[in-house]
């Protein structure tokens, strides 16, 4: 027995090592382009097990002449501390932020440097200038961008903190005015600063930076409104403003990160005037602003609070009007039909040589497709059909060039490029990781529901199962948000799972997104219930079509998909005989107290948001939604992972969940990680995946009288 359990986890962790050596693609640019060649940069991602760390290294490629022929070019070097990157229009340059750790254990040190293809020419140490804090790399805030000249370079950065000094420290000199840019007062030391939430802690106001490359010089400008947070800047036409997304403080902020739910706005910054100007709604989400070549237009992203369809707009800046390009969708009449804009950004570059012709990606039910939108006739059309890849995305996009990212669930990813002036339209891998895995095979099916709705879901089945007589045991893996959704992509865990004989069920229950508007809406006000329900449904279906041990199921969940595995071992406890939560929500109602997006409790259980008081009857909705009911009927063993730092879902949520269980005699195990609610970190992760297969074959195992041949 014991050599069997070593076997099989021996095996658990050659697998994981397997799928940690292969690279993540992160971002790709066209830099340099001509009749005769194009140059591509991309930056990959890595997991170091031994490291315990993500590394980050570059890649570039040269395409020569009109056949596109690709060629690799042998400098991937890693990337140390380089945070965010950005190359010049001209291609001359390249502007880069680097934050370096000291050996003194001292703050991090951030420099802004920029290259030539001969070497660095300038280095600035942007925390000795002491114009402000730390520079943001996020997709919520970052942005690092060149005016069209090559002369600025614009990023956003924290705003810098006044200095304190304590009232009982001795002074040379008696204390000078106090104003905001020097010195606070001294009772202030301690003062409470407002942030964005999760992984947010430290990053409270931004503002945007711009540095001259010539004077080398940096200049913050203060003059943005104070009730806004600038985030997402680009240059607006001629250089003469900045494009801004602003995000508005409201009474107070709320969580920002995977939560795009935040009243904010589309300005222009005109750097003579110093003054900002309205470009969209005030009362809605906007985001993502990007701006034509010839500087005549701007598209961004809006969508109601808590509506999640997005739709694309357009503020002509030649005419000051604003129209839709996408609306929304409400209900698509088939499955090949739009659904409808989904899609968090938009590529930084996404304009075609014609000026009028958009390329962006968006999730299409289970899903992502490339669109070319022309701005102008509202005209939509796809421009990939492969069947072999169900992921697509735009990394960029230079005359008649798109440089995209494609992947399915059994292929790991390549970077494709596509010049839409040869008449074929034919993709060119420039990058292949060459991870195929034929051990196992995937597919959709879709079942509808009274409602005329319809559920989509994507199984992964290890082809060990090719042999009828052996039934395997099945992972259930509702995905979280709740409005996000199971994409059929390349996705780490679910794979090594599938490549230790797991079957792997993924339900785009109602209120996923990529489905339609009334899809999306259709869950609020019924968390708990509808979700649960479509789960269910699906993994009974999958029971009676497929071969698959009814006594050998496995529910996994992070977060709201947490929420939804508590419900199934809660309410059919007969069925469900295994459950691990990374971070799961159990009860609402204690979880608003101290979760970053309170709104979240409200909008969820359908009711309408305030900042001011919470009602009882509020209390009393959420805890009716919440698994934590239905605590007295679980008996299947259930392993909870864990973050200390987790601002989204107090990790008390667990914990008391986990005393409760062991107080009942179930079957429980904690693991507690420093982190936050991603455990995205290698370290994390690697235990996580581990500990989660260990837990799951060996409660499985208990189920069918010791037989361990599946698991090894």
């Amino acid at each position: 027995m014991e050599f069997k359990q070593r076997m099989s986890l021996d095996k658990a962790v050659s697998v994981y090592r397997e799928l940690a050596s292969v690279p993540t693609l992160l971002s790709a640019q066209i830099t340099h382009q001509t009749d005769n060649f194009n140059v591509i940069s991309s930056t990959w991602k890595q997991r170091d097990i031994e490291r315990g760390d993500h590394v980050t290294f570059s890649r570039s490629h040269v395409l020569l002449g009109q056949g596109l022929n690709a060629l690799p070019m042998l400098d991937g070097t890693e990337m140390n501390g380089e945070i965010l990157s950005a190359f010049s229009a001209c291609s001359k340059y390249k502007a880069l932020i680097r934050r370096v750790t000291t050996d003194k254990g001292d703050d991090d040190q951030e420099y802004l440097e920029i290259w030539t293809c001969d070497a660095k020419q300038v280095n600035i140490n942007l925390t000795l200038s002491d114009k402000h804090g730390k520079v943001y790399s996020d997709e919520n805030f970052g942005c690092l961008n060149w005016s069209s000249d090559s002369s600025k370079v614009l990023y956003i950065a924290e705003k810098k903190r006044p200095k304190t000094v304590s009232l009982f420290e001795r002074q040379s000199s008696p204390p000078t005015t106090v104003n905001e840019q020097s010195n606070a007062k001294p009772e202030d030391k301690y003062l409470f600063r407002d942030d964005w939430g999760e992984r947010y802690e430290d990053l409270c106001y931004p503002v945007i930076c711009i540095f001259d490359v010539i004077q080398e010089t940096i200049c913050v400008l203060d003059e943005v409104p104070a009730e806004l947070s600038p985030a997402q800047a680009i240059w607006g036409p001629d250089n003469l403003g900045i494009i801004f997304c602003g995000i508005y403080h409201e009474p107070y902020k709320l969580g920002i990160l995977w939560s795009a739910e935040r009243r904010s706005a589309i300005f222009h910054f005109g750097l003579l005037g110093k003054k900002s100007e309205l470009l969209s709604v005030d009362d809605m989400c906007c985001r993502s602003p990007r701006c034509s070549p010839d500087g005549s237009k701007v598209i961004f992203l809006q969508n109601e609070i808590h509506k999640h369809s997005k739709l694309l707009m357009l503020f002509d800046l030649t005419r000051r009007s604003i129209s839709v390009i996408i609306d929304v969708v409400a209900r698509p009449s088939g499955a090949d039909q739009f659904p409808g804009l989904y899609t968090d950004s938009l590529p930084l570059r996404c304009f075609g040589k014609d000026n009028e012709t958009v390329y962006i990606h968006s999730q299409w039910r289970s899903k992502q497709k490339i669109l070319a939108v022309n701005t102008s006739t509202k005209r939509m059309s796809e421009l990939n059909r492969s069947l072999a890849y169900s992921s697509w995305m735009v990394l960029d996009v230079k005359g008649d060039m798109i440089l995209a990212r494609r992947g399915a669930p059994n292929a790991t990813g390549q970077m494709v490029i596509c010049d839409l002036s040869l008449s074929n339209g034919e993709w060119i891998v420039l990058e292949d990781n060459k991870v195929r895995f034929e051990d196992f095979k995937w597919e959709i099916f879709s079942r509808p529901r009274p409602d005329g709705l319809e559920v989509e879901c994507i199984l992964l089945t290890p082809q060990v199962q090719c042999n009828r007589d052996r039934r395997m045991p099945m992972v259930v893996y509702p995905h979280g948000g709740p409005h996000l959704f199971s994409r059929a992509d390349y996705h780490v865990l679910l794979t090594f799972l599938c490549k230790l004989n797991f079957v792997i069920l993924c339900v785009n229950y109602r209120g996923s997104s990529g489905f339609g508007h009334d899809f999306v809406l259709s869950l609020q006000g019924k968390i708990g219930s509808q979700d649960v329900y479509d789960v269910h449904q699906e993994v009974l279906y999958v029971l009676k079509h497929y071969n698959v041990n009814e006594h050998q199921i496995a529910v996994l969940g992070g977060s709201h998909g947490g929420f939804i595995a508590l419900h199934l071992i809660g309410r059919y406890p007969e069925l469900y005989k295994v459950c691990a939560l990374r971070n799961a929500v159990s009860n609402i109602a204690e979880m608003l107290e101290f979760t970053d997006v309170p709104d979240w409790c409200f909008a969820e259980v359908g009711l309408k948001w305030s900042y001011e008081v919470d009602t009882s009857s509020a209390y009393t909705e959420m805890l009716k939604r919440s698994p934590v009911l239905f605590l007295p009927q679980i008996t299947a063993p259930t392993l909870f992972l864990v973050g200390k730092k987790d601002q989204r879902v107090p990790p008390k949520q667990s914990v008391n969940l986990y005393k409760k269980l062991r107080a009942r005699g179930v079957k429980t195990k904690l693991l507690f990680y420093p982190y936050d609610h991603g455990l995205q970190q290698v370290d994390a992760e690697s235990d996580t995946f581990i500990n989660i297969y260990k837990w799951f074959q060996e409660n499985l195992m208990e189920t069918v009288n010791n037989n361990w041949d599946q698991f090894v």
